[in-house]
């Protein structure tokens, strides 16, 4: 069996999502951004209405990566990522898609789907934006962080927004960690002759999402056990299972990283025993009293006890 056999159903089934195609001379890729679980992305440049250009991002989903005779995956693996990202086209706290392309050999029967997302103007992901040298101060034995608190509080609550977005919409992004997560700059227009910065935050890499049935909170539903990321995913992942409170787990990891700089001791690909203590350890860090008592109720392992986003938000806007 070969990977462009089933490619007309793919095809069959993107066209119903109302995401267009293009054709492969109509993008140029460029260097490689960074890679996740699914695929790598890429700088591109899209060509459309016959000539004008837009900066672009490029998520490659390769056959050369899957084993044969799992030809469906790869299909699987695009087709949830696209699926998810038209149902989000008119959120500002997520990724826009404009479409995607496919690359063919017929020489070797490999195939190529890229997803073709808007670029945006930041520093790589939150990740790197908060490993930049500006906000670390170079000790005798160690580098102090130095974020400021307004910065990190304008981060947090502009994540708890998105996810609150993502939930609006029946979605559990089920891997929410820095590097799902981009804070840039946009310049926009503050009246009719000055041009104003200001950041924004967006959730990017949709692979692991899972669409839910209704907004009820206490909804759960059965889902793939490989899912999300060593140290920041909800314990009830790893039994199959999923809900709106499984990104409130990981939401409150990653606001711990980004209040305290660090979390992993050892790296993030260690056991969830180990990893959880990391992040126990880096919440004793966190001084304000109210917001350590908010996070460690994210980090329940009972989902029901976990708190509602907006709760989060009340006591970040206390902060």
């Amino acid at each position: 069996m070969s990977y462009l056999d089933n490619l007309s159903e793919f095809q069959e089934n993107i066209s119903k999502l109302d995401i267009p195609i293009f054709k492969d001379k109509d993008v140029e890729f460029g260097d490689k951004l960074g890679s996740g679980a699914t695929g790598s992305v890429y700088e591109g440049s899209l060509r459309y209405n016959g000539g004008d250009s837009i900066d672009c991002a490029a998520k490659k989903f390769s056959s050369n990566n899957y084993h044969s005779g799992y030809e469906g995956d790869m299909y699987d693996d695009a087709y949830n990522e696209l699926s998810m990202l038209s149902m989000l086209m008119n959120e500002s706290g997520c990724i826009t898609v404009y479409g995607y392309t496919l690359e063919i050999s017929e020489e070797d029967q490999s195939l190529k789907i890229y997803v073709l997302l808007e670029k945006l103007n930041s520093k790589g992901d939150l990740f790197d934006y908060l490993k930049q040298s500006l906000y670390w101060r170079e000790g005798e034995t160690d580098n102090t962080y130095s974020m400021n608190r307004d910065t990190k509080k304008d981060i947090c609550m502009k994540m708890c927004d998105c996810v609150q977005d993502l939930h609006n919409n029946h979605i559990v992004h089920c891997d929410l960690k820095p590097q799902n997560m981009i804070y840039y700059t946009e310049d926009v227009l503050k009246n009719t002759r000055e041009m104003i910065s200001r950041k924004g935050l967006k959730l990017i890499d949709f692979g692991a999402s899972v669409k839910m049935d209704s907004t009820k909170s206490s909804e759960i539903k059965g889902c793939d056990c490989d899912m999300g990321t060593e140290g920041y995913m909800a314990p009830e992942l790893k039994d199959g299972l999923v809900g709106y409170k499984t990104d409130i787990y990981s939401l409150g990891v990653t606001i711990i990283e980004v209040w305290t700089g660090d979390v992993w001791i050892e790296g993030e690909s260690e056991s969830y025993a180990e990893c959880r203590k990391d992040v126990l350890t880096a919440l004793k860090k966190i001084e304000d009293k109210s917001l350590q008592t908010i996070l460690k109720r994210c980090l329940f392992k009972d989902s029901v006890q976990r708190p509602p986003i907006k709760t989060i938000k009340t006591i970040l806007q206390q902060l």
